[in-house]
């Protein structure tokens, strides 16, 4: 990535906690990189952070935003993103002592024979430097590193809610399938971020920087001709940028010098500005946006998307499942549930419902959440849509005066929210026929220890059978 941007000088900063193992300066990483900056005599710079250098560039420019002028955030994440996606080889393979070639095709780029190939072009050009080699990452590096994970892992107040506090013209991109820092992560970064575009590229992973060095450095250059934003007054042509953005990939490189972009794709046999394969066996595809993807409250006008994604779902019970929805939404009722739909070009591609049911308590009967159903779309799922659904319905209901909510599905799934099994809390489950690890609930801040007993299912739950586990058999 260096060798490219030549035009421009570039500083690599190797910071304690994470490239080293000095652990006592983990927490403090970006004040380190301040200090860097300020013992250089650098006031002002254009900031790429890429993977746990994106977590440490966010909080760069969260502490600091006078030093900054552009940010680019390369296969990161915002504070408490997602981890669906996440690979299951990727922790075992990433706490090896010394990443082999082998292991670094697995964490950093795609499965497919094309992208392999570019990964291992990478790992030719990244022996070529023999002149102040940086040291293999050891297991104390690997441990700072966690450390500095598990701390970014952890929310601090509203979710998401520091993003919107940068202003900085800021580009995030990342490959359509990265293992190692979900790519729906990505997303969430731009959607929050005010003045923010993204990339995704195809048939690539982690390291998409390193499959597409020359694509990358092309867009990550600032656009000749355009003025600095951070100075600007008029903030028309970041307005336009962005507007261009909605349009597609083309009008995102067309912004760009359009020639120079021509040839670095015509190196990987393709017209970037068209999207036309130079001949039969293109390096690489078109690279599309991702599209906007918007969680909102379900409108009357969604019904029969909402039906038509269920029956999709889930397959057979399909049908079932549609039904009981369309009786559940009408039980609705201001602070009385919930209905979320996630909405993407124009289609829905996800759901998820609450409503409200009953626990038997000893002291009197109280009114509670159950969260069901939840679907999407099957050309959309193991992309975050039901993480994100989820985690923004049980964000609003912890405003609302719910104590608890209730539900039956997989653990292994539900439990990143926070979900336990109901029984190991004292809650009895409304039927036999649910499995006990199924039986799950989630403690709201409504909720009092005096609140158990045995979970009471609205009446349409059994109207259309949707209870539990039936043993055909039987």
């Amino acid at each position: 990535m260096c060798h490219p941007t030549a035009s421009h000088p570039v500083r690599q900063c190797r910071h304690g906690g994470v490239g080293r193992p000095d652990t006592r300066h983990r927490r403090r990483v970006a004040e380190n990189v301040a200090h860097f900056l300020g013992a250089l005599g650098t006031d002002r710079i254009d900031l790429l952070g890429f993977s746990v250098g994106g977590y440490v560039s966010q909080a760069l420019v969260l502490a600091r935003p006078d030093l900054v002028r552009r940010l680019v955030l390369v296969g990161t994440k915002p504070r408490a993103g997602e981890m669906a996606g996440l690979g299951e080889r990727v922790p075992e393979v990433a706490a090896h002592d010394v990443l082999t070639e082998e292991d670094y095709l697995y964490l950093f780029f795609g499965p497919s024979s094309a992208s392999r190939d570019a990964g291992r072009e990478f790992w030719l050009r990244r022996h070529e430097r023999t002149v102040d080699v940086d040291p293999e990452s050891g297991a104390d590096s690997v441990r700072a590193q966690n450390a500095l994970r598990a701390d970014w892992n952890s929310p601090r107040g509203e979710r998401f809610a520091e993003l919107r506090r940068i202003g900085q013209p800021t580009l995030v991109f990342n490959g359509n399938n990265d293992i190692m820092v979900p790519t729906i992560n990505s997303w969430i970064l731009a959607q929050h971020i005010p003045q923010s575009q993204l990339i995704i590229y195809p048939d690539s992973g982690h390291g998409s920087l390193f499959q597409y060095p020359e694509l990358c450095c092309a867009h990550v250059t600032p656009i000749p001709g355009l003025r600095d934003p951070v100075h600007m007054n008029d903030p028309a042509p970041v307005v336009q940028a962005r507007r261009q953005q909605v349009h597609g990939h083309r009008a995102l490189l067309r912004s760009c010098d359009e020639q120079r972009i021509r040839r670095l794709a015509g190196q990987r046999r393709l017209d970037a500005v068209t999207g036309t394969p130079l001949n039969r066996s293109p390096a690489i595809s078109t690279l599309p946006i991702l599209r906007p993807m918007d969680l909102r409250e379900e409108r009357p006008e969604d019904g029969q998307a909402v039906r038509s994604l269920h029956r999709e779902a889930f397959g057979d019970h399909g049908s079932v499942v549609a039904e009981l929805t369309d009786d559940l939404r009408a039980t609705l009722a201001p602070d009385g549930g919930l209905s979320l739909v996630a909405e993407q070009a124009g289609h829905v591609v996800g759901h998820v419902m609450f409503t409200r049911n009953l626990l038997d308590a000893p002291r009197c009967l109280v009114e509670v959440q159950v969260l069901s159903p939840l679907a999407v779309a099957p050309g959309h799922q193991r992309r975050g849509v039901g993480s994100a659904l989820v985690r923004s319905g049980l964000e609003i209901l912890s405003k609302r005066p719910v104590p608890l909510v209730f539900l039956e599905g997989d653990p292994a799934y539900y439990s990143r929210f926070g979900f336990v099994p109901g029984g190991e809390l004292g809650f009895r489950k409304p039927s036999l026929r649910i499995p006990d690890a199924a039986f799950q609930v989630l403690k709201l801040p409504r909720y009092e220890e005096w609140m158990t007993g045995t979970l009471v299912y609205s009446q349409l739950f059994w109207q259309h059978d949707a209870v539990g586990l039936r043993d055909a058999d039987a």
